[in-house]
């Protein structure tokens, strides 16, 4: 049997989740916590705010308020974790009696979110040593037979818990096997699925200072200059060495 973490949303005094500023948004929910502090799990979530924090998904098992920010993307969702492994179908359709095919809607929410594997669901089968996202994460993810619920990276599609991200903040300290992705540039910012945003290299970057972690990877890559609202634009761009979109 397989066990899930479900985390329920819950009220906070504070939260202004428009006062995040993300170049690109974020696949976690978010909102505003008034008392964020650094080193308390997903906060500077933007990397510009400190009462920025993400929630409500592996793994920032912080509670989400009702009026977090939820990412645009679907997934499935159950007041009570079920017993049934389950996974995200992009196939699931409706027949022409208006029934979905069978599994689906497993939340009763999601018509692409179906149970499989198990009980009357065990001529579904379910996706073998394969994380299943709705969208694909820039994180860079792998399967790895050791995880467990709890463990760094690990349940990181919310489905499986041997889905495991890994090489890229906060999961720097997690490292992927060499078939993943190639290694990472040493010396410039790595943007896989590009950004709006200009950025440049700045030696001088550290966790905390406005901009900078701009790729989740490296700490001296910095937003800078126009786009993102402008949250940057105090950031001079160095003609000589920053890259414009």
């Amino acid at each position: 049997m397989k066990i899930y973490v479900l985390i329920l949303g819950a009220v906070h005094a504070t939260n202004n989740a428009d006062k995040c500023v993300f170049p690109n948004k974020p696949r976690v929910p978010y909102y505003w916590d008034e008392n964020c502090k650094l080193g308390d799990l997903g906060c500077w979530a933007d990397g510009l705010h400190e009462e920025c924090r993400f929630c409500g998904d592996v793994p920032y098992i912080t509670e989400c308020p009702e009026d977090a920010k939820m990412p645009k993307y679907k997934t499935c969702y159950f007041p009570v974790p079920p017993v049934t492994e389950y996974y995200w179908e992009p196939k699931c359709k409706l027949n022409a009696a208006e029934r979905v095919d069978k599994g689906c809607k497993a939340d009763g929410r999601h018509r692409e979110c179906r149970f499989c594997g198990s009980g009357a669901y065990a001529d579904v089968p379910c996706p073998v040593q394969r994380c299943t996202f709705s969208a694909e994460p820039n994180i860079p993810h792998f399967w790895d037979s050791t995880c467990e619920i709890g463990k760094k990276g690990c349940n990181a599609d919310g489905i499986h818990v041997e889905c495991r991200f890994c090489d890229a903040k906060p999961f720097l300290d997690v490292p992927c096997p060499p078939e993943v992705r190639p290694p990472y540039p040493t010396d410039e910012c790595y943007f896989p699925q590009g950004t709006g945003q200009s950025y440049y290299w700045d030696n001088n970057c550290q966790l905390g200072l406005d901009g900078c972690y701009a790729d989740g990877i490296h700490e001296q890559c910095r937003y800078c200059g126009k786009g993102s609202g402008g949250a940057f634009k105090h950031i001079p761009c160095p003609s000589e060495r920053a890259i414009f979109p």
